[in-house]
């Protein structure tokens, strides 16, 4: 379950609506346009955010969002919205709370929280497993 587990725990630490969404969709059975007016996600954005995390398995995953909803939307958010000034005014970024690095866009926020804080994300997951 590793694997979408590791997608749903990033995105919980990047974008609580899209964890809300996941939870909809694969819980409640609420089909993705319907979930894409509620939480403002394209829906070819929100199908490639469900397609990441049921690389566990449905079931499992199902039964994991059950569990453990609560804990995965308490989770505090990974970055900080910074303006960044350039000549015609202040322009949104991305800064990572763990090392500060700044980045144009969420997703690259995403990626460098993969790669380069792995074991963060490793320990949350640890956690969950655990039960804590």
């Amino acid at each position: 379950m590793s694997d979408g587990l590791e997608n749903l725990i990033i995105y919980a630490l990047t974008d609580k609506d899209a964890v809300k969404a996941i939870y909809d969709y694969y819980v409640l059975n609420i089909p993705p346009a319907v979930l894409s007016g509620k939480y403002k996600i394209r829906k070819y954005v929100l199908r490639g955010y469900l397609a990441r995390v049921s690389a566990s398995g449905r079931i499992k995953l199902v039964k994991f969002l059950k569990e453990n909803i609560d804990k995965l939307l308490e989770l505090p958010l990974i970055y900080n919205e910074v303006k960044v000034n350039n000549n015609v005014g202040g322009v949104k970024h991305y800064s990572c709370r763990i090392c500060g690095k700044v980045y144009k866009n969420m997703k690259k926020v995403r990626f460098h929280i993969r790669f380069k804080h792995k074991d963060y994300i490793n320990n949350i997951i640890t956690q969950f497993c655990r039960g804590g």
